[in-house]
């Protein structure tokens, strides 16, 4: 494991969007076929996504009696990992970035941690498995990315070619596991300088960071002014009172001041310090810039920026009580005498969208004239804890660790999790672990990747083996009290976009158990059916509950032409009562229940599907 381990780590994958057969480069397709090569040398299957990604494969085989096989599931349990790296400044590394060194228990090297050392991990928990003789009922697929640290473009080509697993874990954070990502925009902030006057201090250029989604540990200016002595002198003053460490260097006729930071992951600003606004800071004192639009653009930043990490200053105080604060990261900044720009990528609260955000800033950048360049969205992820999938890795994490202490957690971090249907972070580092991604002198633990391994590999088992999330299940509902009881695990399992479709006969409960959802979810205001007006609005819980009656509904065109859509896959929950009639409109992934009368009085019985309904006795059958 740890062979190829470096052997993979000693191929500097760092994605470059490049024209051609290799969309990522002549390296990162290098590190895609070492790992294709591997996994076929091992007797898995393998799919090339016309090199924008692809998977390694076994498990899923039906065989006839003679033990032949004789068809194979549709159902997939995935696991995604990803062979691209960020960039690396050699001069920051003790040892050479792409030559895996093992000491004292390290694995030094570029994407030992981040990502090819937990994507090894799963790739060997897959060939233990198999080396035993173990036959998984459904498929195992290890999906390979290309792209993950820049534009992710890769994996939405992928996915345009094959359908998204069953259910998903990335081993791409921590352990046990991380129910919830922030959304991830990223932008940029740009400048146009007019004409400046002769003399006084002029800007030739700016520079610092080298990737957005990291904070900068280096940012330079280079000026032209009479004489430097006065700005020097500003320089020692500003060190003195900061403790900031700056430098200053003749070159040729100009003066280049140099700003040290540290780096840090942009999902956690706060850890870092950021070379780009210690160096803008240190601008703010120079009074004579020789161009107003300079001034304007460097005041800019020290009033709306400067060493802010939540872009409370941009409009951006957001917070929510799934995640936490928005963070605000300029990872990327650019100038000449003629234009700048910042690129910015924050990571925000499940709720705040990126038009949300854009709404937000638009005051501030109209004030100072700049141009907003929208770049990227990735939406939040949220799967809530109490699902039967999260249940199920916290157990192997349990049971493999004996860690009953650490329960799920939130990031700001952004994996692949997020491009896929019921899927998770789930490891491979532990709590304690140094966490170094996309710094100098990466590593991870030895130790902790073999334990990865194991539990990756009982995961497999336990995933592989489960009932089907969308199996049809029947539950007998003794009492009102049941009902209220599904209704609540139900509201527990909602996430934004999520429908829940109704049907069965007048008074079987739906508008009972639609009061229990709206409880659970903390709606104060009284539900009452809403069949005069097709849909009620209940924003006061922790998502919005749209509540649709379509009893009299006359088509499901009218239902369309109040934008149902715009519902349905919005920030919030949506609860359709008479569902059959809504027809196709209804999404295919919605959580379908039929209620029915019992053989008691106050019984009802509940056909589901689209949802595990743990908690209660039933009897599943296949759909």
């Amino acid at each position: 494991m740890l062979r190829d381990l470096a052997e993979l780590v000693a191929i500097p994958s760092v994605a470059v969007v490049t024209p051609g057969d290799h969309p990522f480069g002549d390296d990162v397709q290098r590190a895609f076929e070492w790992m294709l090569a591997r996994a076929e040398r091992e007797g898995f299957d393998t799919f090339n996504a016309d090199n924008y990604g692809g998977h390694v494969e076994f498990g899923g085989w039906e065989y006839d009696e003679d033990g032949d096989r004789a068809g194979r599931s549709d159902e997939v349990v995935g696991m995604v990992g990803h062979l691209d790296v960020v960039p690396v400044e050699p001069k920051d590394w003790k040892t050479d970035p792409f030559a895996m060194v093992r000491e004292d228990g390290k694995l030094i090297g570029r994407g030992t941690g981040d990502d090819k050392g937990p994507t090894v991990a799963c790739f060997y928990a897959m060939k233990a498995l198999n080396d035993a003789g173990y036959r998984p009922k459904k498929r195992v697929r290890m999906i390979l990315g290309l792209d993950e640290e820049t534009n992710w473009t890769g994996m939405e080509k992928y996915l345009e070619k094959v359908p998204a697993p069953d259910m998903t874990f990335v081993p791409d954070s921590g352990f046990p596991l991380i129910y919830a990502e922030k959304g991830f925009v990223t932008f940029t902030l740009a400048a146009k300088f007019g004409s400046g006057r002769a003399g006084g201090t002029e800007l030739r250029s700016l520079k610092g960071g080298s990737v957005v989604n990291a904070v900068p540990a280096e940012a330079k200016a280079l000026i032209r002014a009479s004489s430097y002595e006065r700005i020097r002198d500003k320089l020692d003053a500003f060190r003195a009172e900061t403790g900031y460490t700056m430098k200053s260097q003749l070159r040729g006729k100009s003066l280049e001041i140099t700003a040290i930071g540290k780096a840090a992951h942009a999902a956690i600003p706060q850890a870092g310090l950021n070379a780009i606004s210690v160096l803008m800071q240190f601008l703010g004192r120079i009074e004579d810039w020789n161009n107003e639009d300079v001034r304007d653009f460097i005041t800019f930043y020290n009033t709306h920026i400067a060493m802010e990490t939540d872009g409370r200053s941009m409009n951006l105080g957001v917070s929510d009580d799934i995640v936490g604060p928005l963070t605000f990261n300029v990872g990327l900044l650019k100038g000449d005498g003629k234009a700048a720009s910042i690129s910015v990528n924050c990571r925000c609260p499940v709720m705040f969208t990126d038009e949300d955000l854009y709404a937000a800033i638009l005051p501030v950048c109209e004030k100072w004239d700049l141009g907003v360049v929208k770049e990227s969205y990735k939406k939040a992820l949220y799967v809530p804890k109490e699902s039967a999938f999260i249940q199920t890795l916290m157990d192997c994490y349990r049971a493999f660790t004996g860690d009953t202490e650490h329960e799920p957690m939130t990031m700001g971090g952004a994996t692949y999790a997020r491009t896929l249907p019921n899927a998770v972070a789930f490891g491979a580092r532990f709590p304690g672990d140094p966490s170094l991604a996309h710094q100098a002198n990466e590593y991870t633990l030895e130790e902790s990747l073999m334990r990865a391994a194991h539990i990756y590999a009982e995961a497999i088992v336990r995933l592989a083996e489960c009932d089907d999330p969308s199996a049809e299940q029947t539950v007998r509902l003794a009492s009102l009290a049941d009902t209220e009881r599904l209704g609540r695990l139900i509201a527990k399992n909602a996430k934004p976009g999520m429908v829940v479709a109704l049907s069965g006969d007048l008074g079987a409960g739906k508008t009972t158990l639609t009061q229990a959802i709206a409880k659970e979810l903390g709606v104060k205001e009284d539900v009452t059916s809403p069949t005069f007006t097709l849909i009620r609005e209940y924003t006061d819980g922790r998502m919005p509950l749209y509540h649709f009656d379509v009893y009299r509904l006359s088509s499901a065109e009218e239902l369309e032409e109040i934008g149902c859509e715009e519902y349905f896959y919005g920030k919030g929950l949506s609860v359709v009562e008479w569902a059959d009639r809504a027809g196709s409109l209804i999404p295919d992934d919605a959580v379908r229940i039929s209620l029915a009368y019992g053989e008691k009085e106050n019984e009802r019985v509940a056909t589901v599907t689209g949802m595990p309904v743990t908690g209660f006795a039933s009897k599943k059958r296949r759909k």
